[in-house]
């Protein structure tokens, strides 16, 4: 048997090596390729619980999945479920149980972000018989609410319409606000609360994130790692009354709105999902609009 000597071997690497690397174009590839590691491995979380209708029961064995990057997983009997390794960008979720409908959304990550979403999934509504009604057009006048149903009808966001209110209008506009997924309600003194985005941090800067004394004065805490939290925009009839950049007072008290005055509410847990009207710079970390009734 022919056997080779060693020392004879590393020096044939080693000029093989040499002559790769005299290729400008080669060596730059291989460097950009060490370089990008890091972007790479920068990957996002998706987790949270999956529960049923309007209700907090936890949904178990539900599939939550991200179709175009084949990743999927399934709910605990907890309902909580966990996505790692999304890659930077928007995605669709998708959410489906038997006895459900599915539930879709399109959500953007960040590279080293973990994002806690709450999903509610849908019973499905029974097919009735054909009524044929005949009326005549009785003409309105579009008042504050007139986009309210157009956004509705786009199926981007989430909405709380009349009916669900007045099933909660004795209880505070926080509790009604935390059953919402995508909001998380954090107290201040008395019986203030805030909401704050899922939206958090794994490493690196938060450039909307903020801190509060207890006197509910704001206390500026811009780009650092741990401590800050990001507070959602929040819109009272068409008007914003508090944003993260540039807002003049205190953040909003939910609980100084009564429910029974209270005829809707759109909550955009995202920056991507917020509409033109409600975008100002500040809107990655969520908007909520709040429409209160008409008096008659």
């Amino acid at each position: 048997m022919l056997r080779r000597n060693p020392i004879d071997g590393f020096r044939g690497i080693v000029h093989a090596l040499g002559r790769l690397m005299r290729r400008p174009a080669l060596a730059l590839a291989i460097a950009g390729g060490l370089g990008n590691g890091s972007r790479l491995l920068a990957q996002a979380e998706l987790q949270g619980r999956v529960f049923a209708d309007s209700t907090r029961r936890p949904v178990m064995n539900a599939e939550v999945a991200i179709p175009r990057l084949r990743l999927q997983t399934v709910s605990d009997s907890l309902g909580r479920y966990r996505l790692r390794d999304i890659p930077r960008g928007e995605h669709v979720v998708i959410t489906r149980a038997v006895g459900f409908r599915p539930d879709s959304s399109r959500t953007t990550f960040d590279g080293d972000e973990a994002l806690l979403v709450d999903i509610r999934l849908r019973r499905p509504v029974a097919a009735l018989e054909a009524v044929r009604v005949r009326a005549v057009g009785i003409p309105f006048e579009r008042g504050k609410m007139s986009g309210y149903e157009e956004r509705k009808a786009t199926g981007i966001g989430r909405f709380v319409d009349h009916d669900v209110i007045v099933k909660y209008e004795d209880r505070r506009t926080s509790e009604l606000l935390s059953m919402v997924p995508g909001i998380d309600i954090r107290p201040g003194s008395g019986a203030k609360a805030y909401a704050v985005s899922g939206r958090t941090r794994l490493s690196g800067r938060c450039a909307l994130c903020r801190t509060i004394r207890d006197d509910n004065q704001q206390q500026s805490n811009i780009g650092q790692p741990t401590g800050g939290l990001c507070y959602m925009d929040v819109y009272l009839d068409g008007v914003a009354v508090f944003y993260t950049q540039g807002a003049s007072g205190g953040l909003f008290d939910l609980n100084t709105l009564n429910l029974k005055t209270v005829e809707a509410i759109e909550v955009y847990a995202g920056g991507a999902q917020v509409p033109a009207e409600f975008n100002r710079t500040s809107g990655g970390c969520g908007v909520i609009v709040i429409w209160t009734k008409v008096p008659r």
